[in-house]
């Protein structure tokens, strides 16, 4: 009999294991079956000292895990959606999450493949194995395949007044993570959410593929509830009932929450000076009602009760100068995909950025980028594809411009747009994308996917360049490494990914906002700067500091102090981390040396990240020592301007300038004096004469000086040392190791 997700098999674990093999004809193969499916294993399985030995990558691609290769040492790394693998060649013992356990029989290199024993796809991924014997066959069931046990139904009632220690606002994966570590904690809370039921994003909004974080060795780095959640999903994409019944599990079986649903937050409730809050209002069934708690966290999507509250926050990219917010999309399901055929075109398609696993499937921007709208506030991007358990897939493409976050009727209004144009789309894929040609529109996602829209501002900023080189601090309470990935903003951009990080961490700081007392704010609205959102505002780091609130909020009662006062006392906040550790958080000290430090740029470089007008992108290449464009300069100087002073610099006569050809020194020095705003009549200068009037007046540092009297034409770390020399003596830049920092 089948049994539940990630359970072991007890024959696995003892002496007599049925996948132990006597006298068993040797001419006869064993044949492995998966989910049903015979797997075409090349080579074959094996038997070796009385057990079954399987082909590693052959068994565990399948159940969707990536399987590297370290030649040096022979080892191999397995990545599956929730859990993480070491093993060596001739070595019997193995890590599974950090954890050790022991082979039966080491893995060993069979025609030039490593093969392993089948029991350890068991205990590696939480597959389920049965061994037919007489007919030598194996059937194994992924995590996915197996019956999912029906959820116990969700409380409709009032919990009543309480009292209640800890009040967590919002049942977004983020609140139910805060809900379930503060209840663990021996906390009692009180949840409260909007909705009929628990998943927000995830279950309203039908986001079902998860924006994973690995480690560099392929370990998952977020941990604790988020784990258990991706367990009982099963993989990096899910079916959306099956997340709400795990959502629910989570909550209704810690006896210390009391579920409050139907229930929108109306206002804070504060005390009488104003600078603490002790409870919420919220609107039910018509009535309004107000609980008292002694801390609050705020797990809204938008940080609703922090702004509620009175704490400062940016909106969108405010912070860098810009009125803009990443777009939202919707979500929409579509049935009749052939999945092997699409994910066969993926991966034979010889882009290595596309790809699919059993899952999850992304790509097919060639086919995609032909699509015309029907409304031009709408555009459709590369696909990302989540498969369901019915076969069907939920579908992440389809933007919507011109949009509002926080206006409801804004919101209501792009969702009509949004669903007119998607049977559009749909008959567009139909005739397009592989593996689509007998596809149907299911429906749409009841609430738009909103990516960004308040920034609170706490203890601690976390910046984009904290992302990016990796920073680690000593409060951290998360980890996180997904690609800096900066959303489009309008129909004018198509957005861009700023970089990668290998690692960094998320300060306790960050959950604390500015000015109110016994507040934590957890999740995308977390303070962030909205280029270090690009990475942090994910559900899986989202879910990481939702953990860490409750842990600390239930902390702080105890210890009888403030949330704010525990970011300022490190003995304290090594206990929570060391309780986070507890409920199986993933809080591993780190150093990740910056490859770019030594470089004479960099501290430029640094200065002008903030703004986003520089990039990385995926491979972290920001190319210091190549040439830079003439038109490069002159956008890297217009948009520095537009972030920072907007209006005040010549952006006619800057686009004049503009060429295809090799930035050189006097042609940079003449767009300098445009940005200063000197007349025309400057411009006319010889070129030594130029170079002359810039030391003259200073404008040129000596180490600037000794750089621009080199051969050759302008370099990328040459023009941003230019601009930012020029932007921080009009005063609209801090000059390098003096720029803005993100403490409070």
């Amino acid at each position: 009999m089948r049994k539940f997700t990630l359970m072991i098999l007890a024959i696995f674990l003892t002496a007599g294991s049925l996948l132990t093999m006597g006298a068993a004809p040797a001419e006869r193969q064993v044949r492995v079956y998966l989910d049903g499916q015979l797997l075409p294993l090349d080579p074959p399985a094996v038997f070796s000292q009385g057990r079954v030995l399987v082909p590693l990558r052959g068994v565990f691609e399948p159940l969707g895990a990536r399987v590297l290769w370290v030649q040096t040492d022979n080892r191999v790394i397995i990545s599956s959606p929730f859990r993480s693998v070491s093993l060596t060649v001739g070595q019997r013992a193995a890590r599974v999450d950090g954890r050790q356990v022991s082979l039966e029989v080491a893995p060993q290199i069979i025609a030039n493949r490593v093969h392993v024993p089948l029991r350890f796809v068991g205990e590696a991924l939480g597959a389920h194995v049965d061994w037919e014997q007489a007919s030598r066959v194996v059937r194994i069931s992924s995590p996915r395949a197996q019956p999912e046990i029906p959820p116990p139904a969700l409380p409709s009632g009032d919990p009543g007044p309480g009292p209640y220690d800890i009040i967590v606002v919002g049942g977004e994966p983020e609140g139910v993570a805060a809900a379930v570590a503060a209840a663990r904690s021996g906390a009692k809370v009180l949840l409260v959410e909007k909705r009929d039921g628990l998943g927000g994003l995830m279950t309203y909004g039908m986001l079902n593929s998860i924006d994973m974080n690995h480690g560099p060795q392929g370990e998952l780095l977020t941990r604790g509830v988020f784990s258990e959640f991706l367990a009982g999903v099963g993989g990096d994409s899910f079916d959306v009932e099956q997340a709400r019944g795990v959502f629910t599990r989570l909550v209704v079986n810690e006896p210390n929450i009391s579920l409050l649903l139907n229930a929108a937050f109306e206002g804070a409730f504060l005390n009488e000076k104003g600078d603490t809050i002790t409870g919420v209002r919220v609107r039910r069934q018509g009535q309004v009602k107000t609980y008292h708690a002694l801390r609050v966290i705020d797990a809204t999507q938008d940080a609703d009760v922090a702004a509620a509250a009175g704490v400062p926050y940016t909106v969108g990219a405010e912070d860098r100068g810009l009125k803009v917010s990443m777009t939202p999309t919707l979500v929409f399901h579509v049935g009749g995909v052939d999945w092997e055929t699409m994910a066969k075109a993926l991966k034979q398609d010889g882009d290595p950025g596309t790809g699919a696993n059993h899952v999850s499937a992304w790509g097919f921007w060639p086919e995609m980028s032909q699509y015309r709208p029907q409304n031009p506030r709408t555009r459709v991007r590369a696909l990302n594809i989540g498969k369901q358990n019915d076969g069907s897939v939920l579908i992440n493409a389809l933007q919507i411009f011109g949009v509002d976050g926080l206006d409801p009727a804004s919101l209501a209004e792009a969702m009509e747009v949004a669903r007119a144009e998607v049977p559009h789309i749909v008959d567009f894929m139909r005739e397009k994308v592989p593996g689509f040609n007998r596809a149907y529109l299911v429906g749409t996602a009841p609430e738009l996917y909103v990516r960004e829209t308040r920034h609170i501002k706490g203890e601690y900023t976390l910046t984009i360049n904290d992302v990016l080189e990796n920073r680690d601090f000593p409060d951290r309470v998360a980890h996180g490494s997904y690609p800096v990935d900066i959303q489009a903003t309008g129909t004018h951009d198509w957005g861009f990914a700023m970089g990668k990080p290998s690692r960094y961490s998320v300060p306790y700081r960050s959950l604390v906002p500015l000015k109110i007392e016994n507040l934590l704010v957890v999740g995308r609205s977390a303070s962030f700067t909205s280029l270090a959102a690009g990475s942090a505002r994910v559900i899986p780091i989202g879910m990481a500091t939702g953990q860490a609130a409750g842990v600390a909020a239930a902390y702080t009662i105890r210890q009888g102090i403030t949330p704010r006062e525990l970011a300022y006392r490190p003995a304290g906040t090594q206990e929570v981390q060391e309780l986070l550790v507890q409920q199986g958080a993933y809080l591993e000290p780190f150093a990740i040396p910056n490859p770019l430090a030594g470089h004479w740029a960099y501290p430029y470089l640094r200065v002008l990240r903030p703004l986003g007008v520089v990039l990385g992108g995926y491979e972290n290449d920001w190319r210091l020592d190549e040439v830079m464009p003439a038109e490069s300069f002159v956008y890297l100087l217009s948009s520095t301007y537009e972030r920072t002073a907007p209006g005040m610099v010549n952006k006619t006569a800057l686009a004049r300038m503009i060429d295809k050809k090799p930035l050189d020194k006097a042609g940079a020095l003449r767009m300098l004096l445009t940005v200063r705003g000197v007349e025309e009549d400057s411009l006319s200068r010889d070129d030594q004469g130029l170079y002359g009037y810039f030391l003259d007046r200073g404008w040129l540092s000596p180490a600037v000086q000794a750089l621009m009297a080199a051969e050759g034409p302008v370099t990328r770390g040459l023009a941003y040392a230019l601009a930012v020399e020029t932007f921080s003596q009009l005063g609209l830049l801090e000059p390098p190791g003096l720029e803005v920092g993100s403490e409070k």
